[in-house]
C-alpha cells in the first residue's frame, strides 16, 4: 500500500467483505490475520471486526500480533 493510500479507510471497508466471503461463501470455520505491533490502525480495524488476539509463535517472534475470529463469533453486517 502506498503512503497516499494509508489512512483512507480502504482496509476498514474491505475487511468486512472479506469475512463475509470467507464465512458465507467459502464456509471457513475461522479466519485469522496478522499485523505488525506498531500498526495500530490495522489492529483497530481487526478488533472492530470482532477479531481477538491469539498467541502465534511466528508472529510473536517476529514483531507481529495475530488475530482470529471463529465463524460462530462473526456477525454479518
Amino acid at each position: 500500500m502506498s503512503r497516499e493510500e494509508k489512512g483512507r479507510g480502504i482496509a476498514r471497508e474491505a475487511a468486512p467483505a472479506c469475512l463475509t466471503y470467507g464465512f458465507a461463501r467459502l464456509g471457513y470455520d475461522a479466519i485469522g490475520a496478522g499485523a505488525l505491533v506498531e500498526n495500530a490502525g490495522l489492529r483497530r480495524v481487526l478488533e472492530k471486526l470482532g477479531m481477538r488476539r491469539k498467541p502465534n509463535a511466528y508472529f510473536d517472534a517476529n514483531g507481529g500480533v495475530y488475530y482470529r475470529i471463529e465463524h460462530q463469533e462473526w456477525r454479518a453486517e
